[in-house]
């Protein structure tokens, strides 16, 4: 398993982008409820604290990036897509948001935006631990662009009809 990114800084700490001290507890209690989830494999529930978290500190990158991995592991692609977008537009050099932005274009079969993403995350890493990972996700590519276009689009087309399923049973919780 891909453990979600520990918070900028002290993992311990508030975010810096909220001042009252009510509201950085309340984004502490939802980072922490999410990554519980997250942890217990509930990674629908998990995205859905980690978009809280999200919303109640825009400036958090890694909150971003830990709602893609939670998104991307529940199936909710386009989310996981949009989020590691997010991340990866806050802060260039976020390491972690490039790899998400990867995993996300991979898992819709967008493989040349898959691949420009990992370049980019490449280009940021200074040879960090995530480099390998970039140049594993790289590799991967190449293997898939062997299945041929057909594959590809079976696979996309799987992938929508999961997410329609997944949408359909979100929206009877309710």
């Amino acid at each position: 398993a891909d453990p979600p990114a520990p918070a900028a800084g002290d993992a311990g700490a508030a975010s810096p982008g909220l001042a009252d001290s009510s509201a950085a507890a309340a984004f502490d209690a939802l980072k922490s409820a999410a990554t519980a989830s997250f942890k217990a494999g509930d990674f629908a529930r998990a995205a859905e604290q980690y978009s809280q978290a999200a919303a109640a500190d825009p400036s958090d990158v890694a909150v971003r990036a830990n709602l893609s991995i939670a998104a991307l592991r529940a199936g909710q692609l386009h989310t996981a897509l949009e989020a590691a977008r997010r991340c990866v537009s806050m802060d260039p050099r976020f390491v972690k948001g490039w790899y998400r932005l990867g995993q996300a274009h991979q898992a819709l079969g967008q493989l040349d935006q898959a691949a420009e993403a990992y370049e980019g995350g490449i280009k940021v890493s200074d040879g960090d631990a995530m480099r390998a990972e970039f140049e594993r996700g790289l590799k991967a590519l190449r293997e898939m662009g062997l299945q041929g276009r057909g594959a590809r689009e079976a696979e996309r087309r799987a992938r929508e009809e999961e997410e329609a399923r997944a949408a359909a049973a979100a929206a009877a919780a309710k």
